[in-house]
């Protein structure tokens, strides 16, 4: 598997792996999920100016996850990356490709950066995906809430702040 940044070349297929995904890091719940989530990735990432970082995660030269991200956020001295979306396309293997991309990502980052994982709390399959992959629910770094005003917890694989 290779990280490796998107580009706006890669819309189609992240449009269609988003389509028929599951997000490991969900800011909605509910049946308006993925329409909210496809309605996103066409206004941020189809745009030239688009500021949104993110990533593709290429298995045997084919799109296997789709990452986005939060970058560079400073809170007591500490940089912190926070995974806004981790997009998986449904398949047996799912879990396990959620699990290598972010291994991938986090070999990219520095050792001092703190990544959390932003997970809608009532998100409890994802939720108990992350606690099982060594994650652990870090209230005092959820910084971020919904269009609907719901904060969104925040997942980390230290208790350091």
């Amino acid at each position: 598997m290779q990280l490796l940044p998107y580009s706006r070349n890669d819309a189609a297929k992240v449009r269609s792996i988003i389509a028929d995904s599951i997000n490991y890091a969900p800011e909605y719940v509910g049946e308006k999920a993925q329409k909210e989530d496809l309605e996103y990735f066409d206004e941020a990432y189809n745009e030239e100016s688009s500021g949104e970082l993110a990533y593709i995660v290429k298995q045997e030269g084919e799109i296997a996850s789709f990452i986005t991200c939060a970058g560079n956020v400073r809170i007591n001295q500490k940089e912190r990356w926070y995974i806004t979306g981790l997009f998986v396309r449904k398949n047996e293997m799912m879990n396990i490709i959620a699990s290598e991309s972010i291994k991938l990502f986090l070999k990219q980052l520095s050792p001092d950066i703190i990544l959390c994982i932003n997970v809608h709390p009532a998100a409890q399959e994802i939720r108990e995906f992350w606690e099982s992959n060594g994650f652990i629910l870090r209230p005092d770094l959820s910084i971020y809430t919904n269009s609907e005003n719901e904060f969104i917890s925040a997942y980390s694989l230290t208790l350091e702040s």
